[in-house]
């Protein structure tokens, strides 16, 4: 379970996200009707799940769609958040004063019009306050998978 607050002030908590998974240790959701589940007649828009708290985020951050692959992409970079969606992450703002964002894309159309999105608005906005931005993608090769589906292609052998 995840707490959703919203991404420019950590206080403003939105709604609660929950995945269910095997109990098996791959990673797999779970075989049930709805494995995601948001609370009912709550809004999640521009909101993410802090998978490491604010103080941690000093000159970048590492942003996913969804938690599985963000905890993916945390296996070599951190802080990393999740941003639930491929509509959050299209519209995730720039977090003055960081420099860098490493994104974690799904390679579909979604995920890639979302980095597409995200990348102007970050640059411009690290423009704007004066600090030098840089903006990263990391994706899994194949299209249709995500930067999870990759890792546990990688750990299984």
């Amino acid at each position: 379970m995840g707490l959703v607050t919203d991404a420019r002030d950590a206080s403003r908590r939105l709604t609660l996200h929950r995945t269910w998974i095997t109990g098996d240790g791959s990673g797999h959701k779970a075989s049930v009707d709805r494995p995601r589940l948001l609370l009912a007649g709550h809004g999640k828009a521009g909101g993410v799940i802090r998978l490491w708290p604010n103080d941690d985020t000093t000159l970048g951050l590492g942003l996913a769609e969804g938690i599985e692959t963000a905890l993916t992409l945390a296996r070599a970079f951190r802080p990393v958040w999740a941003a639930i969606d491929a509509g959050n992450l299209k519209a995730f703002p720039y977090l003055y004063p960081l420099e860098t964002l490493t994104v974690a894309v799904d390679h579909d159309r979604a995920g890639i019009e979302a980095f597409e999105a995200i990348k102007p608005t970050w640059l411009d906005g690290a423009s704007a306050h004066g600090v030098f931005g840089e903006v990263r993608r990391v994706f899994n090769p194949r299209p249709g998978e995500d930067l999870n589906d990759w890792a546990r292609s990688v750990d299984a052998h």
